[in-house]
């Protein structure tokens, strides 16, 4: 490929690539402002999806220290 049809088409699709991200980039915009003003929520263990690898599920908080910690 000559190197000027290679730098023609490489014009070409960054032209494009800046075009599409432009036009996704426009309606993206209020609904990430929109999203900005709303306070940050936290998930709770039963909103969260199991670990593929282990059984372990999050259990009550209980007072004390585990017991392989204790001397």
């Amino acid at each position: 490929m000559p190197k000027r049809t290679r730098a023609g088409a490489l014009t070409t699709l960054v032209v494009a690539g800046l075009t599409a991200g432009s036009a996704l980039a426009g309606g993206a915009a209020p609904a990430a402002a929109a999203k900005a003003n709303s306070a940050p929520k936290f998930l709770s263990a039963s909103q969260l999806p199991p670990h593929p690898s282990s059984s372990w599920s999050a259990g009550k908080i209980e007072d004390g220290v585990p017991e392989e910690f204790q001397y």
